[in-house]
């Protein structure tokens, strides 16, 4: 799925679930986007097209693991480990684990491969812009 909207290219989207950091660690339903540069997600896709600012923001560059993991028994869930991300606007600068959950192992696996892609993808560009003359 490739989709142009608010003038990002969306590789792929769709609803997960996504718990909290909180104490109460609660689960919520969220969009999530994913474009060539981050992961982000909202509420709901009205907050998304009225162009409210994401609830978060992970950058790929700022992914350092993505792995299988179990949040519920009823969902297929996966760890993002991140160095940085944005919260409501504001850049948190502290190592976090953000926890999502799929519907589906085959959800989940779409999920993971695509981001893992893009993070190889960041490492490499990084490389060639830092260390060829091309």
């Amino acid at each position: 799925m490739l989709l142009k909207n608010n003038n990002k290219i969306i590789l792929y989207k769709d609803f997960v679930f996504k718990q909290g950091k909180k104490a109460s660690k609660k689960i919520s339903k969220r969009l999530l986007l994913l474009t060539p540069k981050e992961i982000s997600w909202y509420h709901n896709i009205k907050e998304y097209e009225s162009n409210k600012p994401a609830l978060g923001i992970i950058k790929v560059e700022d992914i350092y693991k993505v792995s299988e993991t179990v949040m519920q028994q009823s969902t297929y869930d996966m760890d993002i480990s991140v160095t940085t991300y944005i919260q409501k606007g504001v850049v948190i600068d502290v190592p976090r684990t953000i926890k999502f959950g799929c519907e589906t192992e085959n959800h989940r696996h779409n999920w993971i491969s695509r981001i893992e892609f893009l993070k190889a993808k960041a490492v490499y560009e990084n490389y060639v812009n830092k260390f060829v003359n091309i």
